[in-house]
């Protein structure tokens, strides 16, 4: 999972939640990650720069996709390491299972259906209840229905699946 933080903070922070991922998605799950470049950085000060050190040389015309973990916020949310592993796969959702363009208003819930694929539907439903049960103040009426409706079909089993331009 080395290959998931160019940083030793995040991989230091992140042991547990990377792990996990480890343990419960598959070598075919894995590859593809790692063949998008995606990297993980768990932010844990107000202020970051992100520089080209902490990104892995890659072949040319590649770019790495950063997902960024906000310490503050999950420590508010009190996210458990499960709901951590959720949020971050969600974020890889959105990398992943990319809605056509006609559909660009429902990347939320392309990314959450990939989140349900790997099997943390549940976890990736409490951190959103947490999420919008905390007082966060840039957290909107409007922002809260739509992740009561991210929920729902989070939770629902007849849910229609949702396979946008799934990544390679």
């Amino acid at each position: 999972m080395e290959f998931l933080f160019s940083d030793g903070s995040s991989r230091v922070l992140l042991q547990g939640e990377a792990a996990l991922m480890e343990h419960h998605l598959s070598e075919e799950q894995l590859k593809v990650i790692k063949n998008n470049n995606i990297i993980i950085l768990y932010v844990c000060s107000p202020g970051s720069r992100i520089g080209k050190f902490l990104f892995p040389e890659t072949k040319t015309g590649y770019h790495a996709n950063i997902v960024i973990l906000d310490h503050t916020i999950c420590k508010h949310c009190c996210f458990s390491v499960d709901e951590k592993v959720a949020v971050i796969l969600h974020e890889i959702g959105h990398l992943l299972n990319i809605p056509p363009s006609e559909k660009k208003e429902l990347s939320d819930f392309y990314a959450d259906y990939y989140v349900k694929t790997v099997g943390f539907k549940a976890s990736l439903a409490n951190s959103l209840k947490k999420y919008i049960s905390s007082d966060l103040p840039f957290i909107s009426l409007e922002m809260k229905t739509e992740i009561d409706q991210r929920i729902e079909a989070l939770l629902d089993p007849n849910q229609s699946p949702l396979k946008g331009n799934i990544g390679q």
